[in-house]
């Protein structure tokens, strides 16, 4: 009798551990499966998977065969530290991170591109009519980086005549866009050599050219009606009250007038650019300008290239819209030769 008790609970313990679990259902079987013999019988089902604590029951289970999935951030390019500057290396190029010779090489500059280079020295062409560099992408073709590289002459930093076309930085006798420098040399004007903020700097993310180093146009501040500005600060002018103070920006719609008097500038000139706007700044437009500050009539250039061939210098003139003590270039039209 005890026997038979004791298989009865070995044969109930058995069928307990080997049954489906709760989380799991039982496997479908004949209803006649309890009289088939044991090799016909249906295997037990596998049991049901562990869930970790942080996943449900309901949860896909990964697979080794499913495909890896990647993140839909953008992947940030490297990060390109460049070499700080030399002071000043007469007869050498500095070519963002590489050294040119002057007398065999030009220095190619193009923007960083997930870490490629941004400078590169190549032969020197006798002819800089067209781009030497290997790619258009390097816009910028430097013969000089300093006056020291130029006797007699400057460096100057000319400007893309058109779409597509490159920035050339060559020697000369005077600058119409700007005069390059190192930390160490000089400057025309006198003022330091300075770095220039990078172009396309909104998109620093995946295109940022290497910061210029350059002579800046302005060494005086502005004048705002009595008040005389901080280098740095602009006269912010309102042409409806007449009114004017200096502050680091303006209001829209106020005039920005960086420079209100070509001495600011000399020896370069204060004048807004063509279409620009009331915006006035100490530049070498190279002929393209828009209104131009002056003094006196010689301040003024002959040709304004806004205007075109048909006008002819007025003389330098007060200008009511204009902050106390500004005058302006004036031109009219030319008056046809008389039969």
């Amino acid at each position: 009798m005890l026997r038979r008790i004791f298989l009865a609970v070995v044969i109930l313990g058995a069928a307990t551990t080997c049954g489906p679990s709760q989380e799991q259902p039982a496997p479908v079987v004949r209803a006649d499966a309890s009289s088939a013999p044991a090799h016909e019988r249906p295997a037990p089902l596998p049991p049901a998977p562990t869930v970790r604590p942080t996943e449900t029951a309901t949860a896909p289970l990964a697979s080794s065969t499913a495909p890896t999935t990647t993140s839909s951030k953008p992947v940030e390019p490297p990060v390109v530290v460049l070499p700080p500057a030399p002071a000043s290396t007469p007869g050498k190029i500095w070519c963002a991170g590489e050294t040119c010779n002057q007398k065999l090489e030009v220095c190619c500059e193009r923007g960083v591109w997930h870490g490629q280079p941004v400078g590169v020295c190549v032969p020197k062409p006798k002819d800089l009519s067209r781009n030497p560099c290997p790619t258009a992408e390097f816009d910028t073709v430097k013969t000089c980086d300093e006056a020291a590289d130029c006797p007699g002459q400057r460096c100057c930093i000319g400007s893309a005549l058109s779409e597509g076309d490159f920035t050339r930085v060559t020697c000369g006798r005077s600058c119409e866009a700007g005069e390059a420098c190192l930390p160490g040399s000089s400057c025309l004007n006198g003022t330091a050599c300075a770095e220039t903020d990078p172009d396309f700097e909104d998109q620093r993310d995946v295109f940022a050219r290497p910061k210029a180093l350059e002579c800046p146009l302005q060494h005086r501040p502005a004048v705002c009606g009595a008040k005389r500005c901080k280098l740095g600060e602009k006269c912010c002018w309102n042409f409806e009250t007449k009114k004017g103070d200096c502050a680091e920006a303006c209001a829209d719609g106020e005039g920005n007038f960086h420079c209100t008097n070509p001495r600011q500038c000399a020896p370069y000139g204060c004048e807004s650019l063509s279409g620009g706007g009331p915006w006035f700044w100490c530049t070498g437009s190279g002929g393209w300008q828009g209104t131009v500050i002056c003094n006196a009539a010689p301040d003024c250039p002959r040709y304004n290239s806004s205007l075109g061939p048909g006008y002819q210098l007025k003389g330098c003139l007060r200008d009511a819209d204009m902050p106390p003590g500004v005058k302006t270039c004036k031109y009219v039209p030319k008056q046809p030769p008389r039969p």
